[in-house]
């Protein structure tokens, strides 16, 4: 069989024999026992199960020759080595960590694989053990390779090349175990008289804390592959991960461990036990326990509370004095002022010579000096107290890109991989993550402006929703909530059950960054509220028509099915000189007229497409306008709000909903320089975000705020908020509330805050004019709607922050209507994609399903001015 299905992988867990099977899983084998015992040995394999006490024992009776397999099979798929069969496979197989990951990467070598071929966990496993990173293994290859001539060429043996011990254990430390290996005589003969007392000391007393061991033997005896380590992991232990550093980034391989670990990256916080993480995820607590112990031995991970030796407890004196050197080597700088971010700013290199003398002190430990302290703070017992939940703010693999290749800051790259690898920058980490962002280089020049707007931004959000008690969501003690970064396909990997307990443990709300990639599926939550697209279909070509079909307006469109083969273009396309094709997996293509027939023939081959006309000559304007609209600047203010707020939210609320968070995707997102930030040149003006010319003064240039721990703008009194805003604005500021006033007027515009009360939501929202039109007055479309929080634009991240205390979005009340109206929003949609194709929704639209795919078309459609109506080809 291909693939094992879970109930056929709960049988064998539950070590049924084969005349217990269930008659369907019978069948599914064929009736046939010797293809049971197969699947039984297939699964133990892959799931390096131990012989005893599994079912694995009655196929193959030999316990050794069971073993044995097991360790050519995970050196054979490069697993991450056995530890917790270390007992067997190091005493009585004489397989050391050391040996194994030698014997791979000799394979490797001599079938000349890539290093990228080695599995992330798997490749950093092998550092810690031989020292072989990515460099070191490209030059033994090259190494390898014989100079001799080419009919005479020999291949040197890459086992000579390679560590023949292994190298000092950096991550070792005090409270883990330590066991006698494989010793034969032989070995004992070498050793010294001080090594030989700690090898009968560990016959005497078996497994033994390493902390009451001389240091210096113990490593010695390390590398001479006599001892091996265990690290101990109880059901009470709590765990942090810092930042990633020396994280390996290959590949992905996808056995049952490497999944755990990935799972367990994005749900473990400081606060949780390791076995309330078990009940969690719904997992064998031993197996979770055994990737905790991976974590720690990988260096990933930390235990809470083992950062200093104990006061009481039989220490040996190598240990007290290194952890002393390690102690004060780490608190150069206040505990309070690293976890306030002071200190950060320091490390970053603001703080003067005292912030440079502490840069250049060459670190003990692997991890960074904010690092430490965060663990510091940890060990102090302030993370015994139950903490209150958070933000979620969720992002995308493409902002991790962005950090990682953007050349900002030096340290940023750490935070970039563990966002990226493990899903999840936490509360904790977020100062020294704040820092980086704060030193990060000013770039202005193509790619690299896009990839510092986008931290800015970043920062600028991060910085607003910290612990801001403005915004009306507070916690236990009054203050604002902490922030965690969540990557969107991370939390999405988890199956449905599981990521709605994680969500609703952790996080007050969750608020999505827009626009999503294209082939990112949006978070779908009721609990938490979920500040962004209430189903994933909101990013599909789906949306757009339900958008445009909702609000009469929008531009020529048309939705073909797969398969269709164009001889000619519709009627109302034959104007157009420059068409947009989207596919169902929304990848965008922008076409001339001319060559428009030949490309979309050949994307109807494999997606439907839709076509729509955007401009008859050049390239069409846009403008990208921010909501909720100002408060001050919302149009005859008194009679406008209330009418807008009052009148249609009863009526709303009166059947089920009242509130949605949203923000409009760029058709083509442009680049806004920050003039005057970080070092840019205040006298350049940036490129114009469109070309109106009724509205946008082509002189406009973009300024940013100077950073503020959370108000983007000051934030006074209530009843001074007008006042204060006008004695802060400049003549450009004034210009740029005139060209927002004007747009906000626009019918299409108070069509769409009237019937998605977007002032209870955030956003923005793309709008589109044919750049042909001569008349300034000329009539706008609008062209799309999104939902979350922009980083793209500054000035639009910027309004929409200062709104969200205008506003109160995130405040109880807010939120509960919120949830309602995402109900609602979500069965719209998918009521109307059902209207218009074959196969009918029959899941629940509000939990995340991985395998959910949006339904392809049964006709091919057009939309004009709203009318949607069914075409013949």
């Amino acid at each position: 069989m291909a693939s094992i299905s879970e109930e056929l992988e709960r049988c064998i867990l539950e070590n049924f024999s084969f005349s217990r099977l269930p008659v369907g899983i019978k069948q599914g084998l064929g009736n046939c026992e010797k293809q049971w015992n197969k699947e039984v040995l297939k699964y133990s394999l892959s799931h390096q199960l131990r012989w005893k006490k599994n079912l694995v024992r009655k196929v193959v009776t030999d316990r050794l020759s069971f073993y044995t397999q097991l360790l050519q099979h995970s050196r054979t798929h490069l697993m991450m080595y056995p530890y917790h069969l270390s007992d067997v496979c190091v005493v009585e197989l004489k397989t050391t960590p050391f040996a194994y990951y030698h014997s791979i990467l000799t394979d490797m070598i001599r079938s000349e694989k890539s290093y990228d071929s080695l599995p992330n966990f798997s490749a950093g496993d092998c550092l810690n053990c031989l020292g072989i990173g990515r460099n070191q293994y490209i030059e033994i290859i090259n190494q390898s390779k014989s100079k001799g001539s080419f009919f005479n060429r020999s291949r040197k043996d890459p086992r000579l090349l390679l560590p023949d011990k292994p190298i000092p254990l950096q991550k070792l430390t005090f409270w883990w175990t330590i066991t006698i290996g494989y010793v034969s005589e032989e070995d004992v003969k070498l050793c010294t008289a001080e090594e030989k007392a700690v090898i009968d000391g560990l016959y005497d007393r078996g497994t033994t804390c390493v902390g009451v061991l001389d240091k210096g033997i113990v490593e010695i005896l390390y590398r001479k592959n006599l001892v091996y380590f265990n690290v101990p992991i109880a059901d009470d232990d709590k765990i942090y991960i810092p930042p990633l550093e020396g994280f390996v980034m290959n590949r992905v391989l996808g056995d049952y461990f490497e999944n755990l670990l990935y799972k367990i990256f994005v749900t473990i916080d400081a606060h949780t036990t390791v076995k309330e993480l078990a009940l969690l995820l719904q997992q064998d607590l031993q197996l979770v326990k055994d990737a905790v112990s991976a974590y720690c031995r990988l260096g990933y991970a930390f235990k809470v509370g083992c950062d200093t030796l104990p006061p009481l407890g039989d220490w040996h004196d190598s240990w007290r004095q290194y952890m002393a050197s390690n102690r004060s080597a780490d608190s150069s700088l206040p505990i309070e002022a690293l976890m306030s971010g002071r200190g950060a700013s320091m490390l970053s290199g603001d703080g003067g010579e005292e912030g440079s003398a502490l840069r250049s002190t060459p670190a003990p430990t692997p991890v960074s000096a904010a690092s430490t302290a965060l663990r510091q703070w940890l060990d102090s017992g302030e993370s015994d107290r139950r903490p209150n939940k958070r933000i979620a703010l969720m992002f995308d693999s493409t902002l991790t890109a962005f950090l990682m290749m953007g050349n900002l800051s030096p340290g940023l790259k750490k935070h970039a991989v563990t966002m990226f690898e493990a899903g999840k920058l936490s509360e904790e980490s977020m100062d020294d993550f704040l820092a980086e962002l704060d030193g990060s280089n000013a770039l202005h020049e193509g790619d690299a402006q896009t990839y510092f707007d986008h931290a800015m931004s970043l920062r600028d959000t991060i910085r607003y929703l910290r612990h801001n008690p403005t915004l009306g969501i507070l916690g236990d003690t009054g203050h604002g909530l902490g922030v965690d970064l969540l990557r969107c396909e991370s939390v999405n990997s988890l199956d449905a059950q599981t990521c709605a307990r994680v969500l609703q443990k952790n996080y007050a709300v969750v608020l999505s960054m827009a626009p999503l990639a294209r082939e990112t599926r949006s978070l779908v939550s009721c609990a938490p509220p979920h500040l962004g697209p209430s189903v994933p279909e909101m990013s599909s070509t789906w949306f757009k028509l339900w958008l445009y079909h909702k609000l009469k307006c929008g531009p020529p469109s048309v939705l073909y099915v797969t398969g269709t083969r164009l001889f000619r273009l519709p009627e109302f396309l034959l104007h157009f000189d420059l068409i947009l094709l989207t596919t169902s997996s929304n990848e965008t293509q922008t076409v001339s007229a001319a060559a428009l027939l030949l490309t979309l023939n050949e994307m109807l081959c494999h997606s439907p497409v839709l076509v729509q006309g955007l401009s008859r000559l050049g390239e069409p304007q846009q403008f990208f306008l921010p909501f909720p609209a100002p408060l001050s600047w919302t149009p005859n203010d008194a009679s406008t709000l209330e009418r807008e707020t009052l009148t249609p939210l009863a009526e709303e609320l009166a059947s089920d909903g009242d509130a949605v968070l949203g923000t409009s995707t760029p058709l083509r997102p442009e680049k806004i320089s920050d003039a005057g930030r970080d070092g840019g040149d205040p006298n350049v003006s940036p490129p114009p975000v469109c070309e109106i010319d009724d509205v946008i003064p082509t002189d406009t240039a973009t300024t940013h705020d100077s950073i503020q721990e959370h108000p983007v703008v000051p934030q006074p009194a209530p009843g001074d908020t007008n006042a204060a805003i006008e004695n802060n604005t400049s003549a450009e500021q004034m210009q740029w509330e005139k060209t927002y006033r004007t747009l906000y007027e626009l019918p299409v515009v108070q069509d769409a805050f009237d019937k998605f009360h977007l002032n209870k939501s955030c956003g923005y929202i793309t709008l589109v004019r044919d750049a042909a039109e001569e008349n300034p007055t000329a009539k706008w479309m609008l062209f799309d709607v999104t939902f979350g929080m922009p980083l793209s634009d500054a000035r639009v991240n910027e309004s929409i922050r200062a709104e969200m205390y205008n506003r109160k979005l995130l405040q109880e009340d807010n939120l509960q209507c919120l949830m309602k109206l995402h109900r609602k929003e979500a069965l719209e949609i998918l009521n109307f994609i059902s209207t218009y194709q074959e196969v009918r929704f029959d899941v629940d639209p509000l939990l995340p399903a991985k395998t959910h795919v949006t339904p392809p078309p049964a006709h091919t459609m057009k939309s004009v001015d709203g009318e949607l109506t069914r075409m013949d080809v």
